[in-house]
């Protein structure tokens, strides 16, 4: 598993450092054996709006906790769905946390999905911040592993859904 983190972590990236005159998500995610493990990174104030709209809070503010990550889940579960083999999972949050890049706050989170057999096919529908903004996009590169096989997901409002099938 830490394998697995780790090459997450060296997919790269992050969101440009660009000021914020855009509305994207940037997410990776590394799949080996049965689990899938991503991380996806927001700007901070657009994905506070999204919870709080989506849950009917007046306000919202993450933070690490418990709480927080309970609404983001909930949230999460809505709009980011995830198939492996077919079968829709839920992902377990690893984590959370925030960076500041060229004085935007990033939020970003961990997540794990689990399948009972190693994965051959994902299927995603990712439909983050679609709710709040015409113009979102959310890219997500994903890498097989141990095939190396890699592809770059992007998702608009009228083309939300992808599918990949890996080596055996």
């Amino acid at each position: 598993m830490s394998l697995l983190l780790s090459a997450l972590f060296v997919l790269s990236g992050g969101l440009t450092s660009a000021p914020h005159k855009f509305h994207v998500t940037n997410g990776r995610m590394a799949v080996e054996g049965s689990v899938a493990a991503c991380e996806i990174r927001f700007f901070r104030h657009d994905l506070e709006e999204a919870i709080a709209r989506y849950h009917g809070l007046g306000r919202f503010e993450l933070n690490v906790g418990a709480r927080q990550d309970s609404l983001f889940q909930g949230y999460l579960d809505a709009v980011f769905v995830v198939g492996l083999n077919g079968d829709r999972v839920q992902g377990s949050i690893l984590g959370s946390g925030q960076e500041t890049v060229d004085d935007e706050e990033i939020w970003w989170y961990m997540i794990q999905y689990e399948a009972p057999e190693p994965i051959l096919r994902l299927a995603m529908t990712n439909r983050l911040l679609f709710d709040l903004f015409d113009d979102q996009r959310n890219i997500l590169r994903v890498q097989h592993f141990p095939s190396e096989m890699q592809t770059t997901f992007y998702f608009v409002t009228d083309s939300d859904h992808r599918e990949i099938k890996f080596p055996d």
